[in-house]
Formats: C-alpha cells, structure tokens, sequence
C-alpha cells in the first residue's frame, strides 16, 4: 500500500470512528431523546458496546479536541489498550472495550457482557488506575466533573465525582441526564425540569422531555412540539419542531415535516429544513445526509464537501 492510500484509509476510518463515537457517546439529532430505565440502558449500553467492539470496527477513536495529553484507543491482539499520539502503548490492551477520555477519565468495559442486560463498566485515569472498584451497569462520560452511573442491583441513577464518591442529591428521579454547564436534567413524576449540583431543583419538572443545557440554551418538549429554554426556564423559542439537538456554535438542527434544518439561537432559520438526517457543527462545519449522500456545509448552509456516496 502506497503512503497515500493509507493516509486515505486512516482519514476514512477516523471518519467512521467519529461517527461511531458520536453514536455511542455523543448525542445526534435523532426522533425522541434517550430517556430510558437503568436497566435499559444497560441493555443498549451493552448492545452498543459489542457492535463497537468487533475486529472491524474503529471504535471511538480520539478523546476531545480539549483533551490535554490525548490518549486514543487502540485494538490489539483482541484487547482494547490506549496510545499517545506518538503511537507508543501508554495503557496495555487488557480491556474488553475502551471509550475516549473525556476530563481526564476514560470509561473501559473490563470483560464481556454475560447477557445483554450484565454489562459492567469502570473509570480509569491515564495512568490506566481504576479511580474506584466499583463496576456500574450504565455509565455517560464525565461532565461538569460529575458522572451518572447506575449501579447493579440497585434503583435510579447516581451521579459520582472523579475519586468515584457518589454525590448525595435529596431526590430518586425515573430519568437523568448528564451536568452541562452546571445543571443537569431530570424527570421527577413524569415531567422533566433541572437540577444544579447540589441537587436543587432550578427549573420546576414541567415538560414532557428535556435534554441538557448548551450554549445557555436547552431543548424541551411541551405539546408534541420542541422548543428552547434559557437557564431561568424561560421559553427563548417557542415548541414548533418534530425533533432537535443541542446549540453548538450558535446553531442547532432541527427537524420540520421531515427534513432537518438549522436555527440560530433566536430561532432564526438559518439553513432551510432540506436534509434527511443532519449533525451539530463542530470546528465550522456540520455533516449532513441528501437521499443516499452525505456532506459537509458551513454555517450559511453553504457546501464545503457536496454530498457524495
């Protein structure tokens, strides 16, 4: 193989493991949000997991751009271990599955799952220790320098700190969300609102879903229909969309009869509901789906890369 293909190839499977990160790990624009119970969680979490995990799958390739000192998964004799971008083995291969770092800490699946519901995961410093013994049957990354977890054989959700510590918040929820910009969401009876990191209710559980904050700006559902809020519960723009995502770089996408589009954050449509199926900007540019193609535009909904198969 010429230097050239192989600069392609590994430009393709970064590619691929980018989405795969973000499907696992990220959050896409997609139908309804993710508000499941911890044991389905730890169902898909494990069903994720073992799709990820086979011999031709990348994986999550890279932690965040942020990420000081990146460390970056690696699959090697059938065990996930961890590399510096120099390429040289900074945490031996012993793992089943390994995640991206993200603050610091990195979330490893230590053997296989028995059953598709007996996942277990655990968090690892980049020295590869183990920042506590306890194994959760569903983990999100940090964020906010917290994490939600859920813990075998036990009710609800936890969020824990990075020495492993479970945080006491005064409140069992049906669902949670991860800390974003010091708050998290939350659904108490039914009704989704927010919580800061003491556990206090800021925004009153009112909505029919809701996801977390971004940008100051948080996506909930009031009638059928998806709006924004600001940090105070304010509704900034009004419930008009099928579906939505988070604000990234002053843009959101958001789906109408369909199609998906992109607003600013005062709601202005900035790039007409036109695609099938379309991702949050990162670094100037948001990758989109036309028909069978996908492509890159910029933030006037412009073409970067035309769509291609």
């Amino acid at each position: 193989m010429n230097r050239s293909a192989g600069r392609s190839d590994l430009r393709l499977c970064l590619f691929l493991a980018a989405l795969l990160s973000a499907g696992a790990y990220g959050r896409l624009p997609i139908e309804s949000p993710e508000r499941e119970s911890a044991d389905a969680l730890a169902v898909a979490t494990s069903a994720r997991l073992q799709e990820v995990g086979s011999p031709y799958s990348v994986g999550s390739a890279q932690s965040p751009a942020n990420e000081t000192d990146p460390l970056f998964p690696v699959l090697k004799g059938g065990k996930w271990g961890y590399i510096d971008k120099t390429g040289k083995m900074v945490i031996q291969p012993v793992y089943y599955y390994a995640y991206p770092f993200v603050e610091g800490l990195a979330m490893i699946q230590p053997w296989a799952a028995l059953s598709r519901g007996a996942i277990r995961v655990q968090f690892i410093d980049k020295k590869g220790r183990l920042i506590s013994p306890q194994t959760y049957a569903y983990a999100h990354p940090f964020s906010d320098g917290l994490a939600l977890v859920a813990v075998p054989d036990s009710k609800g959700f936890h969020y824990i700190d990075k020495a492993g510590k479970v945080i006491d918040i005064p409140y069992r929820y049906g669902g949670a969300g991860q800390f974003s910009e010091g708050l998290a969401n939350i659904e108490i009876r039914g009704k989704w609102g927010h919580i800061d990191k003491t556990g206090q209710i800021v925004i009153q559980p009112q909505f029919a879903e809701a996801y977390g904050f971004s940008e100051g700006l948080a996506d909930v559902k009031v009638g059928g229909k998806w709006g924004y809020i600001d940090r105070k519960g304010n509704m900034v723009i009004s419930p008009q969309y099928d579906a939505t995502s988070k604000h990234a770089e002053g843009l959101a996408a958001v789906k109408i009869d369909g199609k998906w589009g992109y607003i600013d954050k005062t709601g202005k449509m900035i790039s007409k509901p036109q695609y099938d199926k379309a991702d949050t900007f990162s670094d100037g540019l948001a990758l989109v789906k036309l028909g069978s193609k996908w492509g890159y535009i910029d933030p006037s909904g412009g073409y970067v890369w035309e769509p291609t198969n």
